[in-house]
């Protein structure tokens, strides 16, 4: 369906995700507090992005094989620390 696909572990309950997130991603519950997410977008960075705007922490599952969405994820943060003034 996506060009690029992952799966994120989200430091929240799955029933306050699923309201917020587009029906085409898929969130399991994994406990009362985290979910799995299986999401994509047409890029690793454009991925990033999304989730950045979760608003929770996050774990990529499987990092190893998302060598490109670490980078993307890095590249993000880096920006909006220079942009929030961090250097």
């Amino acid at each position: 369906m996506w060009e690029y696909e992952a799966r994120i572990i989200a430091n929240a309950p799955a029933e306050d995700l699923v309201r917020r997130l587009p029906s085409a991603v898929v969130v399991e519950p994994v406990d009362e507090r985290t979910c799995r997410l299986h999401a994509g977008s047409p890029s690793p960075a454009m991925l990033a992005g999304y989730l950045g705007l979760l608003g929770v922490d996050f774990t990529i599952e499987d990092p190893e094989q998302h060598p490109e969405l670490l980078e993307a994820l890095r590249t993000f943060s880096d920006r909006r620390g220079r942009a929030a003034g961090g250097g």
